[in-house]
């Protein structure tokens, strides 16, 4: 394994980018591996497909990491109005349910609130 959780379940893309961006600058792995390593750790389905369709040449080479994510921004990153509205809908809608823990309210509210200043 190559260290990286190459899994997207569309959460949101954003973050899911930028784990990879902070996998690109922890690892040790050369940056002609690194788009190979990253295709072969994605489960199969769209994004791997999609990743794959770039080839050999653009996967093996020394900026593979960096045109994967310029490929895969085109599709799935959303337009920045777009992610402000659905992070500022998400807090305004946000409440504390039955049951939830004082703390586990605070600490939700404040990654809610972290989101929505991004």
């Amino acid at each position: 394994s190559s260290g990286i959780n190459a899994e997207y379940g569309g959460a949101n893309y954003s973050n899911w980018k930028l784990d990879i961006e902070l996998w690109i600058e922890f690892t040790t792995m050369k940056k002609k591996k690194q788009g190979t390593a990253f295709l072969l750790e994605l489960p199969d389905g769209k994004i791997k497909d999609k990743v794959r369709s770039l080839g050999k040449e653009v996967l093996a080479s020394e900026e593979g990491m960096t045109r994967i994510i310029e490929y895969l921004d085109k599709i799935y990153l959303e337009d920045t109005a777009q992610e402000s509205y659905r992070a500022y809908s998400k807090f305004e809608k946000y409440s504390r349910p039955a049951g939830m823990s004082l703390q586990d309210y605070i600490s939700e509210f404040e990654t809610l609130l972290s989101d929505l200043r991004k």
